[in-house]
């Protein structure tokens, strides 16, 4: 195989490391095979937490953490090296010095080492990584081949730990908002533009189960009645647009009415790469949720106590002649409070004011027991 082929696919390789960490082993070994050198390892080492990432396929791993780490005092030295340099141990020590180390006399020299090359990796400060191929001394310096190979393959290693650094993080972030939509006790879904459920958390789920309200068909969210369910479908599509409408009050049989809102679309400048763009749609069930206090709505619009009581009633989702009847007050003073409701809360129908409310309803979930 040609030097350019091999080259080729050993950044391949990287590459395909960098999306799935666990084929870094077979990456380092294949880097050491064409390199020719006894020992290869990726370590990044964290003076903070004491800990070691580390992989090193050609060593024992509990060897490489009892000496590597607790005896090496190049750890403290390759901090200085810029991203991406090619450096020898003798770079940051002196070969008197190092050879008076225990980290020499006890790991590097019975193991017959005698020369390496380093390259340092991006990392997180203060932390500090390298990616190490060692050489015994039979085989002497590192020559010309190998340490052309490092250096054209270094901006490649660097790429590919930022590319899994970001995927790192990408996907934390990610686990992170999922367990936050999991303790709302709101019922939420991610949605594509066909209102198609691409994840639903543990309160939409359950919402599902009892079908009262929404539930699938042929995949996408509906309603028991088909105008609702044209009207939720067009909301949705709406949000896509960057066209936010809504909310929807869904009723039920017997039962407080759902309030399905929309947050405006925020997408991605990749989005078109998967092709499933999503938006969250939150659906409120006043029956599980904690209806706001009259002194808590006074507080947070200017409200006056009979406004705040007719406000909370509207929540019910039944209409101003129910809220009036339950606060045995006319309609038509009912009526008066509505519209001082909607000014102060800057809402101009019963279903806006409605999501504004619930906008403020209720508290964080806590984790299911044992989760």
């Amino acid at each position: 195989m040609s030097d350019d082929k091999i080259l080729g696919r050993l950044i391949g390789l990287i590459y395909e490391a960098a999306i799935d960490p666990g084929l870094w082993p077979s990456v380092l070994n294949h880097i050491a095979e064409v390199m020719q050198a006894s020992a290869a390892s990726l370590d990044v080492y964290d003076p903070v937490q004491d800990a070691l990432p580390i992989f090193a396929p050609r060593n024992n791993p509990q060897w490489m953490r009892d000496h590597w780490v607790s005896r090496n005092t190049l750890w403290q030295k390759n901090g200085s090296v810029p991203v991406g340099d090619i450096f020898r141990f003798e770079n940051c020590v002196t070969r008197e010095v190092f050879e008076r180390s225990s980290f020499y006399n006890e790991w590097w020299r019975p193991q017959g080492m005698e020369t390496a090359r380093v390259t340092a990796i991006p990392t997180d400060a203060p932390a500090s990584g390298i990616i190490c191929f060692c050489r015994s001394w039979k085989k002497r310096e590192f020559r010309h081949g190998p340490q052309n190979l490092l250096h054209a393959l270094a901006p490649h290693l660097e790429r590919a730990m930022l590319v899994h650094r970001r995927l790192a993080v990408s996907e934390g972030h990610c686990s992170d908002m999922l367990e936050l939509l999991n303790r709302l006790p709101q019922a939420a879904f991610l949605v594509d533009a066909q209102a198609k459920i691409m994840f639903a958390n543990r309160s939409a789920e359950k919402l599902l189960l009892e079908g009262d309200g929404v539930y699938l068909e042929q995949g996408r969210l509906a309603t028991r009645r088909t105008h609702e369910t044209r009207s939720l479908r067009t909301m949705i599509l709406k949000a896509f647009q960057n066209c936010p409408d809504g909310p929807l009050v869904l009723p039920r049989d017997g039962r407080l009415s759902l309030i399905a809102m929309v947050l405006p679309a925020r997408r991605a400048a990749s989005s078109w790469l998967s092709g499933e763009p999503e938006i969250a749609l939150l659906v409120g069930d006043p029956e599980q949720v904690r209806l706001p206090l009259v002194p808590e709505l006074q507080s947070l619009f200017g409200m006056t106590a009979a406004q705040a009581m007719l406000a909370r009633e509207i929540l019910h989702g039944d209409g101003v002649s129910a809220a009036a009847h339950r606060l045995g007050i006319s309609t038509a003073t009912a009526r008066t409070h509505l519209l001082a409701v909607f000014q102060k809360t800057g809402t101009c129908r019963q279903a806006e004011l409605v999501g504004r409310l619930m906008q403020g309803l209720g508290n964080i979930a806590s984790p299911p027991s044992g989760g």
